[in-house]
């Protein structure tokens, strides 16, 4: 009979590898953060407008990555130049967890990135807003959730901060992208 040892370490390899190939939908079951959270976690917030985005196999971690280049055009937390590269992990799927388009304007929460080299956004989706014309030539920003939850379980000291920031209708169907960036800054320390 293998010993113990044996057996356990292929397996946690295993659930590794089928972790990370893990099916897109897992991505949807991500916990719900508010913009508070988005804020304190991101190591870069900025807006900006996609350049490029090139779907690569990465050398690094032998992994399907995004490769996507920003033209920033606004700094709210992190030392970022005026153009950003990321590299995101693409996933298992055919498309990858978070897409962007060439000539995209965003508002992103980004995590630092890893040891490989990667990023995402806080809370995937939640922290991608990409950015439309609204009425009146509005910029509004909408994440993947529709802003659902963005201003829900803030602490006190965060309401307090953002009072004559937060909409009567706390963002539902779009938020202006600058007041998002204004937000996220009031929040920072």
């Amino acid at each position: 009979m293998p010993h113990r040892n044996a057996l356990v370490l292929p397996g946690m390899a295993l659930l590794a590898v089928l972790w990370i190939l893990g099916p897109p939908a897992a991505a949807s079951k991500v916990r719900s953060v508010n913009l508070e959270e988005m804020t304190e976690r991101a190591a870069t917030i900025f807006s900006g407008r996609v350049l490029r985005v090139q779907q690569v196999q990465d050398p690094v971690s032998d992994q399907a990555v995004t490769v996507a280049t920003f033209e920033v055009e606004r700094v709210v937390k992190g030392d970022v130049d005026r153009e950003l590269t990321i590299k995101l992990y693409r996933g298992g799927a055919t498309r990858p967890v978070i897409e962007f388009r060439e000539g995209e304007r965003v508002v992103l929460f980004l995590y630092g990135a890893s040891a490989l080299g990667l990023t995402s956004p806080v809370g995937l989706g939640q922290g991608k807003f990409s950015i439309a014309t609204g009425k009146g030539g509005r910029r509004l920003a909408v994440n993947t959730t529709g802003n659902r939850d963005l201003f829900g379980n803030l602490t006190p000291e965060a309401n307090g901060r953002l009072a004559t920031l937060l909409p009567q209708d706390r963002g539902t169907g779009g938020l202006e992208a600058g007041v998002l960036l204004d937000m996220a800054q009031a929040l920072l320390p």
